[in-house]
């Protein structure tokens, strides 16, 4: 789930990822703790995130997805390529797709 930011000079926008049904990440304004820096997240300190601020322009709409990696099962030094399947875009949770 991709919530722009609005008005467009805000940080209020949000990420939300789910995986095979389970939530494995939510980002906002306010939470979660942590701080970005040249596109990645880290979690913890004191400072809660400020939330994304994905467009300038209030035209701006989102048109395109550009997975780069997702891998959580490699071992430390194992490089490979990974095939996404059944990936969906929404604007709220929909739960898994059953086939």
């Amino acid at each position: 789930m991709i919530k722009l930011n609005s008005p467009v000079s805000d940080y209020n926008g949000e990420l939300r990822i789910w995986q095979n049904g389970i939530e494995v990440g939510h980002w906002g304004p306010g939470f979660p703790n942590g701080s970005m820096l040249y596109g990645k997240f880290t979690a913890g300190g004191n400072v809660a995130f400020n939330g994304f601020r994905w467009r300038t322009d209030k035209n701006l709409k989102i048109n395109y997805i550009w997975i780069e990696f997702y891998d959580d099962k490699s071992p430390a030094g194992v490089s490979h390529h990974i095939k996404f399947d059944n990936l969906v875009i929404a604007k709220k949770y929909i739960g898994p797709i059953k086939n």
